[in-house]
């Protein structure tokens, strides 16, 4: 399943977030501009190309969790491993954290530009409907090139660069960050590399060339 591209503990700031919301419906496809991976608000077309292979799942939802529990924004039958899913204009408050406070819980080395800017963990989930025990859970992901793609949230315009190790070198592991996230839904994508025994997690809004929708496989 999805290795979140922020922590567990983006789930406890998440408690002291404040409330704001508002929605809008536009008839927008999925975009790519300036070489960063976006996605448009209101409704946008996916196709997964190994629905094939989860005959049982049959819904996409877009969910976020809060202190309060899980909220579904919205959420669309899938039909021969297609579906059509509506992305609201901008979030609650509280569902969303200061990534700028996130990256202190962290470690140091990463810029956050600008400082207050804020984003919410949210996921783009496949499922069988009326499965109580979520046993046919996929992720809905971007694949392409070794890089894997999240749907994520920012309440404006930032940049997360930077990186930073933790370990030692019997077992290293290196995160890096090259963040350009436009305000609205985006597209991240994590990568997983391994030399000897340091690890490293690349972080980049850059989309790899021929990436395509799966649900994901593990």
């Amino acid at each position: 399943m999805k290795k979140k591209l922020l922590s567990m503990a983006f789930v406890s700031l998440l408690a002291a977030a404040t409330f704001c919301a508002c929605n809008k419906d536009d008839d927008d496809t999925t975009t790519e501009t300036a070489g960063t991976s976006t996605i448009a608000s209101g409704n946008n077309d996916f196709t997964i190309v190994n629905a094939s292979e989860y005959s049982d799942i049959d819904t996409a939802k877009l969910t976020a969790y809060h202190s309060e529990g899980r909220k579904v924004f919205s959420s669309a039958p899938i039909i021969d491993g297609k579906f059509t899913i509506n992305f609201p204009e901008s979030i609650d408050d509280k569902y969303l954290v200061n990534l700028t406070k996130y990256f202190e819980i962290e470690k140091d080395g990463i810029t956050v530009t600008p400082s207050d800017a804020k984003m919410g963990e949210v996921d783009l989930y496949g499922y069988k409907a009326n499965d109580e025990y979520g046993t046919y859970n996929r992720y809905i992901i971007h694949q392409g090139e070794g890089w894997k793609g999240f749907v994520e949230y920012v309440n404006k315009d930032v940049t997360v660069t930077g990186s930073y190790s933790e370990g030692d070198d019997e077992n290293k592991r290196t995160y890096k960050y090259s963040y350009n996230l436009k305000k609205g839904w985006n597209i991240c994508y994590k990568k997983d590399t391994k030399s000897g025994k340091h690890e490293t997690e690349e972080y980049t809004t850059t989309p790899p060339a021929g990436a395509l929708w799966y649900f994901d496989d593990k």
